[in-house]
């Protein structure tokens, strides 16, 4: 099945940054990132919403120094055929290729923003690793 989709906008709704932390101590291999990603669809209007969000974290005691959110509009011709929600609200979907590929662009989409909101920092050089295909669709089957 062919799926055409296309997205129709993108919105920065996060960037903190702990400015109260001394960045010159700080050691690259003691850094952790938390992500999170969600999906609302509106099957009404053929519309996914993909909100992603990243902390990054620093020490045992997990001080948080940055935190980014981003949240895609997508539309999806044939929604129906391909998304549904369920009665708690979850998102159940029927194809792994649109979930990985909407929630792919939207992590790559916020590390463009973290990117560019660190830039002139003392964190600038930190990396957002990239996600792992199956980690992707595993923690989004239902």
């Amino acid at each position: 099945m062919e799926i055409n989709f296309f997205l129709k906008g993108i919105k920065e709704i996060e960037f903190r940054l702990e400015y109260n932390f001394d960045y010159d101590s700080i050691k690259v291999e003691d850094i952790f990132f938390e992500m999170n990603q969600h999906a609302k669809p509106d099957i009404e209007k053929n519309e996914i919403q993909v909100s992603t969000f990243v902390l990054i974290k620093y020490g045992n005691s997990m001080i948080e120094l940055a935190r980014q959110g981003v949240m895609l509009s997508f539309f999806i011709d044939s929604i129906k055929d391909l998304v549904k929600e369920s009665e708690t609200g979850e998102l159940e979907v029927t194809s792994n290729e649109l979930i990985f590929t909407l929630f792919s662009v939207s992590i790559g989409t916020l590390r463009g923003l973290l990117y560019k909101n660190l830039k002139g920092t003392k964190i600038e050089n930190i990396i957002l690793p990239l996600v792992p295909r199956d980690m992707i669709l595993k923690k989004n089957k239902k």
